[in-house]
């Protein structure tokens, strides 16, 4: 019976930007809350048994992964991804789940179908703060969900990772 072991391990890592503004010293920074994994076995194979195909695509769970930001200003994140070692034919995408923020005078945009993370910065989402005037810091809570498609037995075992970068421009 052949068992095929396959491993794709998701880092994120996130840059955060201080930015100073010609009207102020407005601020605006992220962080990330959770990380996601999977090690896909036989039971992530499709009926057959040995030498029978796997599913070709997994979702990570909801409430798992979540971008926080600070602000005092509106903002733009956009997202890319590095390769380290990652099975040819494999796509990564991301949308966002919910948002919470703490203000009624902005408001947040993110995409809500899944986008392929590639090689070059995205936009991902946006931030739009109403009476700009007003200059309190506000916060944001932003659930990330994540695909991965083009999962194979063709693809050999061993452990794959790949880099996520988000960047925050105010």
């Amino acid at each position: 019976m052949k068992e095929t072991r396959l491993a794709l391990v998701i880092f994120i890592l996130l840059i955060s930007h201080g930015l100073s503004q010609a009207h102020g010293d407005e601020d605006v920074s992220i962080f990330c809350d959770g990380s996601w994994s999977i090690s896909i076995d036989e039971n992530d194979m499709l009926s057959g048994g040995a030498g029978a195909e796997l599913v070709s695509s997994m979702e990570s769970p909801s409430s798992g992964i979540f971008l926080n930001t600070i602000s005092d200003d509106n903002w733009n994140i956009d997202v890319s991804r590095s390769t380290v070692n990652w099975p040819a034919g494999v796509s990564l995408y991301v949308k966002t789940g919910d948002i919470d923020i703490s203000t009624r005078r902005a408001t947040v945009s993110g995409q809500q179908l899944y986008m392929e993370i590639t090689g070059s910065q995205n936009q991902f989402i946006t931030s739009t703060l109403r009476n700009s005037w007003n200059t309190r810091t506000w916060t944001s809570q932003i659930e990330l969900l994540y695909k991965i498609e083009g999962l194979s037995v063709d693809i050999g075992a061993g452990s794959y990772t790949t880099t996520i970068t988000y960047t925050i421009t105010g």
